[in-house]
Parts: C-alpha cells; sequence; structure tokens
C-alpha cells in the first residue's frame, strides 16, 4: 500500500525554485535607479537646451515688469542651469547691478552682485508656467537711503495691482538665502547708520500665502550701528535665529522664539508687530538674563572702548525692556525697561589691581508720558578700604528735574589707581562725602546760568591729609585738610588748609555759584574769604616750570589772572619770597574781578624797614599786564633793598651802582605806572615812576660817577662819602632817571648834584663841590684850571665853589666846567618837565584826574582859589579809573 501510493505523493508536492543572492537583486534596483536618474537628467538637460532661451525670455520679461528701476546685465551672462540646485532649475544672473529706485539726477548703485539665482521646479518646464520658489544672492552690496527730504532709493517694486494673470512667470517664494552680502543703510533725518556684513543667511517660509510660518537664522558682522554721534557694535560678530507666525492679510507678525547673540551678549526676543497703514504697531520684549559685565560693556560706543580696555569683570548684567506703541516718522513706542548689576559683581582695574567689590545697580527707564526718566534707585559699591553709596534721577525727560546723592568714605589713593584721572600722578589721603543735589534746567536742551544757579545742594565733604601730585612737572598739594559745607549754590569753607610746594594757606570763607562756574562757560565764581599763611613762595606759584624755580636767576614766570572769577581776600603771611626779595608780615585786602586785581592797604616789613601801599594789575591786550600802585617806604636799609630787588635789573658788569656802593635809610613815597608781559618782563619804553625820597645815615662807597672827579680834581675824599640826611624827588620816564639839584653834605666835602642817567648808563649830571680854604688849596693844587673856574663866595667861611658837569658813559665821561647858573636851570627844567609829563599822560590816558594842577591847564573856567591850593599842597597821585572799561582802554 505504501508503495503503490509514493509515486503519487511524490508527484502532488510542489517544488520550489531556487532563489537569487540579495546582493543580486540590490544591484539590480541599483541599475534601475541610475538609469533612470540618467534618463531623467538627459531629458533634463535636453528641455533645458531646447527651452533655455524660452526661459530665460520670460524671466527677464517676469522681472522687468515687476521692477522699478534699471537693471544692467549682459545677455551671455544669463545661464540656465541645474547642477547646484537640482532637483531645482536655476535662472542664474552674473555680475548684475541695479541703479538707485529713484527719478533723481545722479543715481548710484542700489545693489549689486556676482550672482543672483531664481530657481524652479524642473517640472514646470513641462508645464510652460514657473512658480520661482527660491532666491538665492552670493557675493553682493546693497546700499539703501533715505534723504533729509524724506525720499528713499530702495522702492524697487512696482506697485501691486499690474496684471501678471498672462504671465508665464509666477513668484512661489519658499526660501531666501544671502551668502557674503554687505548690507549698508543711511537715514539723513534721524542721523543714523547701519553698516552689517551678512556671512550667511537663510529666510523660510511659503512667502506667497497669507497666513504662513517664517523661520530665519543669520549669521552676520556689525560694522558699524551709528545713531547720530554714538557708534555700537563695532567689529561685534553676531546670530539671529527666529520664528514667527505671519498673517500678512492682517499685517501681523508674531514671534514665537527669538535668540540674538551679538558679541557675547545674548538676548531673548519675543512679541509681535502689526503692520497697519502708515505705522507699525509694536508689543515686543528683549530680555537680557545673566549676562557678564564684560558683555554689557563691550556694547558701549566705540568712543568709549579705549578708555575702558584696562578694565576686567566678572557679575551679572540684567535688563528687561517692553516696547509697545506705534512706530513711524513721528511717533515712538512706549519703551519701559529694569535694568541692574546684581549684587557682588567685581570690576578690576588690571594695571593698578585695585578691584570695586560688591558692585550694585538698580535703575529703570521710561519714556511712559508721566513716568518717563531715567532712575538710578540705588547703587553701591567697596573696595578694601572706601565704601560709597548713592542714587541718582532725571524726569521728565522733556524738562527734567535731576536729583542725586551720594555717601561715601573715600581713600584717593585707591580712587586715583582706579580711575587714573589724566592730569594727576598720584593723590593720597582721606574723603568723606555726604552730598546731595537737585536742580530743574530750562528748556533750552543744554544746561544754562540760569538754571545752574537754581541747582541747590546740600551736605558736607571732609578731607583728611590729602597729597595729590600733578603731571607735567606742576606743583603738588599735600596736607590738604578741611570742611566744606554745601548749601544751594554755595560751598562755606572752613579750616582749609595745605601745602602747595613750599607755601601753605588757610582758608575760611564762601565759595558761591561753583556750579555755575565749573559747568558754563558764563558764569562767574566768587571767593569771599580770610586767608592765612606762614611762607608763601612766589618762585614757584609763578614759575612757568616749578621744578626749575630753585635756578632762579634762569627762571621763566607765568602770570595769568584768570577770568570769571571774583576774590574778596583778607590775607595775613608771615614770610613770603619772590627771587632775592623777602617780606615778613605782611596783611592786605586782595580784590580780583574782571582779570583785575588790586592790593590795597597792604603793609609789610622787609630789610630792616616797613612798606605800605597798593598795588593794581589789569590784564591788557597781546598778553600785558598794566600795573600801577603807590608805596610809603620807612627807613628801608638801602643797601638790602638794592641786593634784593637784584640792583633793579642792570647789566652785570655795566651797573652804575650795586648794593655794594650805597648804605643808608631810606624814606620815600613812591608812584608808578609800568607795563609788563605774562612772563614778567617789563616794558622799560614804558614805566613812569615818581619818588620823593629821603636817606638818612647815608654812605656812597666807590660810587662811579663821584670817583669820576675824584681823578679830575684828586680828592681822595670822594672815595668813601658819609652823609647824613639827603632829600629829593626823582622821576623816571623814557628810561631815563632825572634828578634834581640834591645838596649832599658831608664831614669830607659838600657835593650838590642834578642831571640824567638813563638805562643805558649814559649820564648827563652837573656838579657843584663846595670847599672850604684848606681842600680848596688842595684842589687848586691838583689842576691849575680850578683856579681859573672856581668862584669864591664870602659866607663867613672862605669857602669856594666849583662848577663841572659830566656827560656820557659813566665808565669813561666827559668831564667839564661848567657856569654857575647850571644847577639852577637844571631844578627849573625837571619841575616843568614833571608838570608836562603829568599833562600829556593826562591827555593820553586819562591819568592824574584829581590832580587840579593838571587838569587846570586843560580846563581855564578852573576855580583859580582851588588850583593855588592844589599846587601848594603839591600832591602826586595816580588816579585808578571810574571802572568803567571803555574809560580805561589804552595802548598797553
Amino acid at each position: 500500500m505504501p508503495v503503490l501510493f509514493l509515486p503519487l505523493i511524490m508527484e502532488a508536492q510542489p517544488i520550489t525554485p531556487a532563489k537569487k543572492p540579495w546582493y543580486k537583486r540590490l544591484f539590480k534596483l541599483f541599475l534601475w535607479l541610475s538609469g533612470s536618474f540618467v534618463f531623467l537628467l538627459l531629458v533634463l538637460v535636453g528641455l533645458i537646451f531646447l527651452y533655455e532661451d524660452k526661459i530665460k525670455a520670460y524671466v527677464i520679461e517676469e522681472v522687468n515688469a515687476r521692477l522699478n528701476t534699471t537693471l544692467y546685465i549682459e545677455p551671455q551672462n544669463i545661464d540656465v542651469t541645474f547642477i547646484r540646485s537640482f532637483p531645482r532649475v536655476s535662472v542664474e544672473f552674473n555680475d548684475v547691478a541695479a541703479l538707485d529706485a529713484i527719478n533723481i539726477k545722479n543715481r548710484d548703485t542700489l545693489f549689486s552682485a556676482e550672482k543672483i539665482a531664481l530657481e524652479f521646479s524642473a517640472t514646470d518646464i513641462f508645464k510652460g508656467n514657473y512658480s520661482i520658489s527660491h532666491i538665492s544672492l552670493r557675493d553682493g552690496t546693497v546700499a539703501m537711503w533715505i534723504d533729509k527730504k524724506g525720499r528713499d532709493n530702495f522702492h524697487f517694486l512696482k506697485p501691486a495691482g499690474n496684471d501678471t494673470s498672462n504671465s508665464n512667470v509666477a513668484f512661489s517664494l519658499e526660501e531666501i538665502s544671502l551668502r557674503n552680502v554687505d548690507f549698508q543703510f543711511k537715514d539723513a533725518r534721524s542721523k543714523t547708520k547701519y553698516h552689517v556684513h551678512f556671512t550667511d543667511v537663510l529666510l523660510g517660509g511659503n512667502f506667497t500665502e497669507q497666513q504662513f510660518n517664517f523661520s530665519t537664522e543669520a549669521d552676520f558682522i556689525a560694522h558699524e550701528i551709528k545713531l547720530d554721534k554714538t557708534a555700537l557694535f563695532a567689529g561685534k560678530k553676531g546670530h539671529l535665529q527666529l520664528e514667527a507666525d505671519c498673517n500678512t492679510e492682517s499685517g501681523t507678525y508674531s514671534i514665537t522664539s527669538g535668540d540674538l547673540k551679538v558679541g557675547a551678549l545674548k538676548l531673548k526676543l519675543s512679541g509681535t508687530v502689526n503692520d497697519q497703514p502708515h505705522q507699525l504697531l509694536l508689543a515686543l520684549k528683549a530680555e537680557g538674563e545673566d549676562v557678564d559685565i564684560t558683555s554689557a560693556l563691550s556694547l558701549l560706543p566705540s568712543s568709549q572702548q579705549e578708555e575702558i580696555k584696562d578694565y576686567e569683570s566678572e557679575g551679572d548684567f540684567y535688563f528687561v525692556a517692553d516696547i509697545n506703541g506705534a512706530y513711524n516718522d513721528s511717533l515712538l513706542p512706549d519703551v519701559k525697561a529694569d535694568f541692574g548689576i546684581r549684587k557682588g559683581a567685581t570690576i578690576t582695574r588690571k594695571s593698578s589691581g585695585v578691584t570695586l567689590r560688591n558692585v550694585q545697580l538698580a535703575g529703570k527707564f521710561s519714556n511712559v508720558k508721566g513716568e518717563d526718566g531715567l532712575r538710578l534707585t540705588s547703587f553701591q559699591a567697596n573696595t578694601e578700604q572706601s565704601s560709597f553709596s548713592g542714587n541718582f534721577s532725571m524726569a521728565p525727560f522733556n524738562n527734567p528735574l535731576y536729583e542725586a546723592q551720594i555717601t561715601g568714605n573715600l581713600q584717593l589713593s585707591e580712587l586715583q589707581n582706579f580711575l587714573a584721572i589724566d592730569t594727576v600722578e598720584s593723590m593720597t589721603g582721606a574723603a568723606t562725602v555726604n552730598l546731595n543735589f537737585n536742580g530743574k534746567p530750562g528748556h533750552s536742551g543744554s544746561l544754562t546760568a540760569n538754571d545752574l544757579r537754581a541747582f541747590k545742594s546740600s551736605g558736607k565733604m571732609e578731607l583728611k591729609q590729602v597729597a595729590v601730585k600733578f603731571k607735567d612737572g606742576t606743583l603738588h598739594a599735600d596736607s590738604v585738610n578741611g570742611k566744606m559745607d554745601f548749601d544751594g549754590n554755595n560751598v562755606a569753607v572752613q579750616e582749609f588748609s595745605g601745602r602747595y610746594g613750599q607755601s601753605d594757606f588757610v582758608l575760611n570763607g564762601n565759595v558761591r555759584n561753583l556750579l555755575g562756574y565749573l559747568f558754563t562757560n558764563e558764569e562767574q565764581l566768587v571767593i569771599e574769604a580770610n586767608h592765612a599763611s606762614r611762607r608763601i613762595n612766589l618762585d614757584e606759584l609763578l614759575a612757568d616750570d616749578p621744578q626749575k624755580s630753585a635756578k632762579a636767576q634762569n627762571s621763566e614766570y607765568k602770570f595769568h589772572l584768570p577770568e570769571r572769577v571774583r576774590v574778596v581776600l583778607n590775607t595775613a603771611v608771615r614770610d613770603i619770597q619772590f627771587r632775592r626779595f623777602k617780606a615778613t608780615s605782611l596783611t592786605s585786602t586782595v580784590t580780583m574781578n574782571e582779570q583785575q586785581l588790586a592790593a590795597e592797604e597792604t603793609q609789610f616789613t622787609t630789610m630792616d624797614g616797613a612798606v605800605m601801599g597798593a598795588l593794581h594789575i589789569r590784564s591788557g591786550r597781546n598778553d600785558s599786564l598794566l600795573i600801577t600802585g603807590n608805596a610809603k617806604l620807612s627807613r628801608v636799609d638801602m643797601s638790602q633793598m638794592f641786593y634784593q630787588m637784584e640792583n633793579f635789573g642792570q647789566t652785570p658788569g655795566e651797573e652804575a651802582i650795586v648794593d655794594k656802593n650805597i648804605k643808608g635809610k631810606i624814606t620815600s613815597d613812591i608812584e608808578f605806572v609800568t607795563v609788563w608781559s605774562n612772563t614778567l618782563n617789563m616794558n622799560e619804553d614804558k614805566l613812569y615812576a615818581f619818588m620823593d625820597v629821603t636817606i638818612d645815615q647815608g654812605q656812597l662807597t666807590d660810587f662811579s660817577p663821584l670817583y669820576s672827579l675824584a681823578k679830575f680834581i684828586k680828592l681822595d675824599d670822594l672815595r668813601d662819602i658819609k652823609f647824613k640826611t639827603l632829600k629829593n624827588q626823582i622821576e623816571i620816564r623814557n628810561r631815563i632817571i632825572t634828578i634834581p639839584k640834591m645838596d649832599i653834605l658831608s664831614s669830607a666835602i659838600n657835593i650838590s648834584m642834578g642831571g640824567t642817567h638813563n638805562f643805558d648808563n649814559v649820564v648827563d649830571y652837573h656838579f657843584t663841590i663846595d670847599l672850604d680854604e684848606l681842600k680848596w688849596k688842595k684842589a687848586k693844587d691838583a689842576k691849575k684850571e680850578n683856579s681859573e673856574f672856581g668862584v669864591e663866595e664870602n659866607d663867613g667861611g672862605h669857602r669856594t665853589r666849583l662848577f663841572l658837569t659830566m656827560k656820557g658813559p659813566v665808565d669813561n665821561p666827559d668831564i667839564k666846567y661848567d657856569t654857575k647858573g647850571a644847577i639852577q636851570q637844571i631844578k627849573d627844567d625837571v619841575q616843568t618837565e614833571k608838570q608836562n609829563m603829568k599833562v600829556i599822560l593826562n591827555e593820553e590816558f586819562g591819568w592824574f584826574k584829581k590832580d587840579s594842577t593838571v587838569t587846570g591847564q586843560q580846563t581855564p573856567k578852573e576855580n583859580r582859589k582851588d588850583r593855588k591850593k592844589n599846587e601848594e599842597e603839591g600832591k602826586f597821585s595816580i588816579d585808578k579809573g571810574s571802572g568803567k572799561k571803555d574809560e580805561e582802554e589804552d595802548d598797553f
């Protein structure tokens, strides 16, 4: 049974064929796909070859129909390809440029590019209608602008509404890409400028739909973002990644996520923009959390980057800004921002190592009406030895009230090492500060004098052992101590003391209008104080280079009366020095106003005597100084006077009389007018002085004019003449010293002399030598001519007078016999010349107005009785003027 059915069973079972290996099947699929791809490529190449000209014509026609500007491109620079854009076909424009989209005379380039590609699907070739879905631009520039009239050059697309239904080309954009594109935008109305280089930008979205999702990712370099004169972000690299929901029908664009990075600063962006006719409605938020301070500081204007490059910081800076409202050419949205630095931050100056620790700042900004202003609600920091805190506000912006408060204990060495003040080399000491300021300026947009008068200050400042060393070789101040009470716009100074070089000072008084003087160019600073000093070294204070002031003979000086400073100072100085001059116990009332200084009621002790008088200095044209004054000398030692006055500027080796030649006590009334440069060089041509002189206990030793007489009449007694009293009136004018007749009565010989002695040491002297019988006999024996020219006078003493003249250089004069009447003539001539000179100065400069002997010659109607009285009194004074500027003008 089984045997019979076995063949049947075997015949009924199917036979399974052998399977091919898997790699053979895969290879077959690859061949099939490759063949299909090659076939498609061949078809695509063929279609492009067949339809290239038609595609170019369609695209160029559509582009020209849509553009509102002139496009420059050579036909041979248009290609149709699919190699770089496969599977899309691309129409590429090479070396293309377009002019400004505005009808003006001199049009420039709006944009240019090495390549612009318009891409569409390959299947569009079969359809005969081309839908541009992708645009790319490579290696190009875009230069957009708005001029002062509001015209722009970038509306290059023709207005919508043109009938393009019959066109074979349509735009159905889904992606726009930019690579290596330089973008510039200038707005002359708002004085803004943007220069950004886009290295890679990709914009995605179905731009032809009314509602679509938009995304962008961009890498860029911000070369310059300039708002008016403030430049930001110079050279900073940036990255933007943003997604938004767009509704072109309603004009609403909602940012669903946004991240902006500029340099090391990262911001999050969110909110909506609603594009309405003639304006944008904004509801945006920009948020920077945990931004390190270094990154925030890196965004400061480029002009300030150099100033902060020596600083480094650690800590977090934060801000949150809400922007809401309409924006167009005339409207700005509302902006509210909170910002600050979290406590614990540090700022270090790298070069000095000084660190501000625990830096904390909190502030608010708003431009919302009723809330607008900038407010630093608190700031504080400390160093190892210093601490300070305070606040500041400026609100509202249209008519702000400024308020500030600062409290601190400062070590000035740390302050200098942290701030590095340009004009200061070093600073030490301590300052305690507790100050408040507030004030409201006007509506001019800048602070005015009236604004600053209205500013108020209150509080105190105390300085302890402050020392400041200035750069450029100037003197340094040290041991500065004092208290200052601020009240309104004034400062009360209490025991404000210190040293400046070898000089010291103590001030007690008031400083008025300090803010007005510091912050305007027209307000005046007023100082009313009592001043005391143990020592004042004018060599240092007036030296152009104080470091060289010790070499008094070689020092260069600079004297300048400051502008806009009025001073009333009651001063007392124990010791004062200038070059060789020294004085003690000086007191004076010093006033200064409008670059005119007056020292009234001045008195001091010097050269074993006393001096009283007044001095007036007025800044003139060409950096000149008009100096007038009067002085009363009382028993001043003449030898010391010549020495301390450096022999009155006589050229060394050519002196006529120096400190070694003269002794005695001088009492004198002096009036003088002179002109100096601000480097303290006197103009000798414009010196006038009149001196009423009395010399007691005098002695002339080796006085060269008399020594010359000695060799003429051979009298050794002329080498050393002592006299009890000498009186005379001496006048200096036009570089000539005029000496009326004076009698030198001594035990050795009696001499009367007078004449002139100019600044070049040329003399014209007349002498009368009064000889007793014994000396006359010696004179006749010395020179026989004396017998002929000597005149005998019977005065009971058998005395004889010899008249001589001396003319020429003082070191080699020409001496001759004179007539008897010469001396009297000199006296009369000098008196006349004195009066004539006063009249001339009155006519030219308005001086001597109070001297009726002068004005009487000009006004015949003057009361003769008063004129005679004034002539008898013989007073000599210099009128200080009425104080009016026009009356004080002169040729100095």
